[in-house]
């Protein structure tokens, strides 16, 4: 909680580095009593840090969430929600590197190392692009591309023979 002080700023950060959400960040407000409020916005992006590990268990439901997420009425995202987008690195030997393309052209987000056999979740929106890479480095060969659907949940999975044919 923070008690307010008249002529006072709050900041706060809502993502991790890497890019998922804080759940520190988590905020509401409070109806004005006496007097009036006043609120602005200023977002800012941060710049991709070249190399930073994913939070571990951040992105990943515990039983009860998953159960939730799950049991909603429709498969489809309503408006303003997010997918759960599970990527897998099906080789046995080899890593995969985890890219979103931004909206800018050219720019690709370093995000995670998929180690082989494992998989990794994010939260995204419909329309977001999804790289898998040979290497970390943004320039490395595109093993795989995937764009997110309006499916509540989706699962992009790298083929061990796709990533053999570097």
């Amino acid at each position: 909680k923070v008690k307010p002080v008249k002529g006072s700023v709050i900041f706060w950060y809502s993502l991790h580095p890497n890019g998922n959400n804080d759940p520190n960040g988590l905020h509401a407000s409070c109806p004005v009593r006496v007097g009036e409020k006043w609120s602005a916005n200023y977002w800012v992006w941060n710049k991709a840090r070249p190399v930073m590990p994913p939070d571990e268990g951040v992105d990943e439901l515990d039983d009860d969430e998953r159960a939730e997420f799950m049991g909603k009425a429709s498969d489809k995202l309503q408006a303003g929600e997010e997918a759960l987008a599970v990527f897998v690195n099906d080789h046995a030997a080899k890593s995969a590197y985890l890219f979103f393309l931004g909206d800018r052209p050219g720019v690709d987000r370093f995000m995670v190392e998929i180690k082989p056999g494992a998989r990794t979740s994010m939260w995204t929106s419909p329309g977001h692009v999804w790289l898998l890479r040979a290497e970390q480095d943004p320039s490395s060969k595109t093993l795989d591309r995937f764009v997110v659907t309006d499916d509540r949940r989706q699962e992009f999975v790298l083929r061990a023979q796709t990533r053999d044919e570097i």
